[in-house]
């Protein structure tokens, strides 16, 4: 029944070992099928392996940077695991540190600015897209959640002082002390910023990628990098 959660039926120990497997695959044949295996594979990843909210190293997103690590000299392992990433960004948002400078770093791997299929450019194309749309995220949580601390009324901040028991501090560093509400809402935590050198190398390939495009193209590409 492809409508019903096939995933309850499978122990969590065992969907991981196939979704490395499938990472790790980098043969040209059955690569449709792999394909389409971690499509299905996405959308049950997050609630069979038991993810804390905000946890920055889930299985899923370490067992793929390994193998990226391992196999950085295999651009068609390298490429299979990079489009799963850009499939599902939302599943590498928390631990994108541990993949942004792997990303950045291999642009001149998979498309040398003149040298490159436009299957590949495409892929590097995208990959600029989704560290767009991560540090896009990154900057609206940042000014969202200051505003939301900001909205809570006078009032609301004195009943919450008085419905305080006594003996009990409502202050952050306390409130961070209890485990329960550790589990319930990940404490704040220094914020993932890309090192300078990488903005600066990965805006470089860009100029040097749209130069290295033919006539035809260099317009259009152009245009969509600003947009």
């Amino acid at each position: 029944d492809s409508t019903g959660d096939w995933s309850s039926d499978v122990c969590s120990s065992d969907l991981v070992q196939v979704y490395l497997s499938l990472l790790r695959t980098n043969q040209n044949e059955g690569r449709t099928l792999v394909t389409q295996t971690l499509e299905l594979l996405a959308p049950v990843l997050r609630k069979r392996c038991n993810s804390a909210p905000g946890d920055r190293n889930p299985i899923w997103a370490s067992g793929a940077r390994r193998i990226l690590a391992e196999e950085g000299q295999n651009v068609q392992q390298m490429t299979s695991i990079l489009h799963f990433l850009v499939k599902h960004d939302e599943l590498f948002y928390e631990s994108r540190d541990k993949f942004v400078i792997s990303i950045i770093s291999s642009f001149r791997k998979i498309a040398p600015p003149t040298s490159a299929s436009n299957e590949n450019r495409r892929l590097v194309l995208q990959l600029m897209n989704l560290i767009w749309e991560w540090e896009k995220t990154r900057v609206e949580d940042k000014v969202t959640s200051p505003a939301r601390l900001m909205s809570e009324s006078p009032n609301a901040k004195k009943r919450k002082i008085e419905s305080t028991p006594l003996g009990e501090s409502s202050s952050p560093s306390s409130q961070k002390a209890s485990p329960q509400k550790a589990r319930s809402s990940p404490p704040d935590r220094a914020e993932y910023q890309i090192p300078l050198v990488y903005r600066q190398k990965m805006i470089k390939y860009l100029v040097e990628f749209i130069a290295g495009l033919p006539r035809s193209e260099e317009r259009r590409v152009g245009k969509e990098c600003m947009e």
